[in-house]
């Protein structure tokens, strides 16, 4: 991995390699964002689910 960043930067000046880890961790953060909002989306949509699971056992009769 560090040899491949090597290489994406070697032939940048340093303010053009700033540029380009800045660039490249802001698509990191965002890419972060959308994996921990797809996370918490399933995990509430499961929550949901066994809350409806919870009241249709409550309200089936014996």
């Amino acid at each position: 991995m560090m040899g491949q960043f090597n290489a994406e930067v070697d032939d940048m000046t340093p303010s053009e390699a700033i540029t380009y880890m800045n660039k490249k961790l802001a698509e990191k953060g965002a890419y972060d964002r959308v994996m921990a909002e797809k996370a918490y989306n399933n995990q509430m949509q499961e929550l949901t689910d066994m809350q409806e699971l919870t009241e249709q056992i409550k309200t089936t009769p014996d």
